[in-house]
């Protein structure tokens, strides 16, 4: 796990860079699907108030409910009676 702490950043990629990118797939893939490219922006400032912990490494969903079940793991939404709201 690695701390991550309070700060700010900017997020996005700025339109421009955006549209060269999704011109470069349509260009190696015709049929490419470019929406994952498109939800790139807008570009913001996001503001992290409060430090939090992220797993150093990539994990599948299926790991992780592997892991869920396995262990028994609640969420914080599944235990706090408020969900994902």
């Amino acid at each position: 796990m690695v701390l991550i702490p309070p700060g700010e950043f900017l997020m996005g990629t700025n339109d421009r860079e955006r549209d060269k990118w999704i011109e470069q797939a349509k260009a190696k893939n015709p049929d490419a699907r470019t929406l994952m490219l498109r939800m790139e922006g807008p570009q913001h400032f996001v503001k992290i108030t409060k430090p939090f912990w992220l797993s150093k490494y990539e994990f599948k969903t299926g790991q992780f409910r592997r892991f869920v079940e396995s262990s028994g793991y609640k969420t914080d939404a599944e235990t706090d009676g408020i969900g994902g709201a």
